[in-house]
C-alpha cells in the first residue's frame, strides 16, 4: 500500500475520528488525571501499584489507538490518520505521566476544607 501526506476534507475527518477514538480508548482503560493524582497521594505499595496499573492501561489503550490509526490510514491511503492518532497517544502519555509524578498534596485538599465550609468555593455552612 502506498501512503501519502495528501490532505483533503475526508482525510481530515477520518483523522479527527481516529484521534477521538484514541481518547476514548485511553479513557476506557484509565481513570482521570484527577483520580490518578488522588490515588498516587496514598504512597507506598499502593502508589506503586497504581502507577503500574495506569501504565498497563496506557499500553492497552495505545495498542487500540495504533490499530484504529492504521485502519484510518489504510482507508484513506494517507499518513495523517496514524500521525494524528500517534500525536494523541503522545499527549495522553505525557499528561498521565505528569499526573503519576505529581500526586495531590495533603495540604489544602478539598476534603480538608469540608470542615470549614468550602469557603474557597463560596459555600458557607451555617453554625448552629
Amino acid at each position: 500500500m502506498n501512503l501519502t501526506w495528501k490532505m483533503s476534507p475526508e482525510i481530515f475527518g477520518v483523522m479527527a475520528l481516529c484521534m477521538g477514538d484514541a481518547a476514548a480508548f485511553w479513557s476506557a482503560n484509565n481513570p482521570s488525571v484527577m483520580t490518578v493524582r488522588t490515588f498516587r497521594r496514598k504512597g507506598g505499595k499502593e502508589a506503586y501499584h497504581t502507577a503500574r496499573d495506569i501504565r498497563l492501561g496506557g499500553s492497552i489503550a495505545t495498542a487500540w489507538m495504533l490499530l484504529v490509526g492504521i485502519g484510518g490510514s489504510a482507508v484513506t491511503r494517507s499518513w495523517w490518520p496514524i500521525a494524528g492518532t500517534a500525536a494523541a497517544a503522545v499527549v495522553q502519555w505525557a499528561v498521565w505521566e505528569w499526573a503519576i509524578a505529581n500526586p495531590h498534596g495533603i495540604t489544602g485538599d478539598m476534603a480538608q476544607q469540608q470542615s470549614s465550609g468550602f469557603q474557597g468555593l463560596g459555600v458557607q455552612q451555617n453554625a448552629q
